[in-house]
């Protein structure tokens, strides 16, 4: 829902952490011109590759395998990390130099009871909150790079 929400035609989007690559795919659908999406595990970078080209986005999204922001050297308007809490609160601050200026991190895969952590993180290191859904026991956030 923060992907369709934040996400606009034209926009450089990176998935960091991305498994099978569906958030990625769901970006390009948006209308991204340029996608990256990584993740540490090969498989699941492989998985993703073969998920783009089925989607018929291998023009506009690209795979690559590694650790969390090592892989990335770009910067997005739309940043998106599908991970656990801890995770989010690790990249907060560094994921930044990666958003473009007023660009927005989504993040979620957030138990409901990590929320106040990663409410924490993203004000500490100076996002600004503008959406926070809750669904069940998940949650996630759309924050503005200030």
């Amino acid at each position: 829902e923060l992907i369709e929400e934040y996400v606009k035609p034209g926009m450089k989007v990176i998935d960091i952490g991305t498994g099978t690559g569906i958030l990625a795919i769901a970006a390009a659908h948006m209308g991204a011109k340029e996608v990256l999406a990584t993740d540490l595990d090969p498989m699941a970078v492989k998985v993703a590759a073969e998920n783009v080209s089925k989607n018929g986005f291998d023009g506009t999204i690209t795979t690559r395998c590694g650790d969390l922001l090592e892989a990335v050297n770009e910067t997005g308007d739309v940043v998106i990390a599908n991970i656990i809490a801890d995770v989010i609160i690790m990249l907060a601050a560094p994921v930044k130099k990666h958003v473009a200026d007023s660009g927005i991190f989504i993040c979620s895969g957030i138990a409901v009871d990590r929320r106040d952590d990663v409410i924490a993180a993203l004000n500490e290191a100076d996002y600004e909150i503008l959406d926070c859904p809750v669904k069940g026991e998940w949650a996630a956030f759309a924050a503005r790079k200030r």
